[in-house]
């Protein structure tokens, strides 16, 4: 009987790279009042969870689940001037933050 040779299977690569995270609107250094609304985009090649947190002055003030079906925040926020980041797990569990952005509530 002929010796059955099985192909070599590589370790598959393990994902370390954490999902890329963009504060759309608002702009840096951007003046604005009331509701504000926070758009971003992300992207993973190894897949987004779908959570998302936005955090003002470092501390998360608002998230959105994979059922939240969208990709924008509303915050409202006292007068001064604040820090907005964003942050999300890829499906490998990399956790990837936005570059702030600096806003002033008048």
């Amino acid at each position: 009987m002929p010796e059955i040779r099985y192909p070599e299977i590589a370790a598959s690569e393990v994902d370390t790279t954490p999902p890329q995270i963009v504060i759309t609107r608002p702009v840096e250094g951007s003046t604005v009042t009331g509701k504000v609304e926070v758009d971003f985009w992300a992207f993973d090649w190894g897949g987004l969870s779908g959570y998302y947190d936005l955090h003002v002055d470092g501390l998360i003030v608002a998230s959105l689940t994979p059922k939240s079906h969208r990709r924008y925040f509303q915050w409202t926020s006292h007068s001064g001037s604040h820090v907005l980041t964003i942050s999300s797990k890829d499906t490998s569990g990399n956790l990837g933050t936005s570059v702030g952005v600096n806003v002033t509530v008048a």
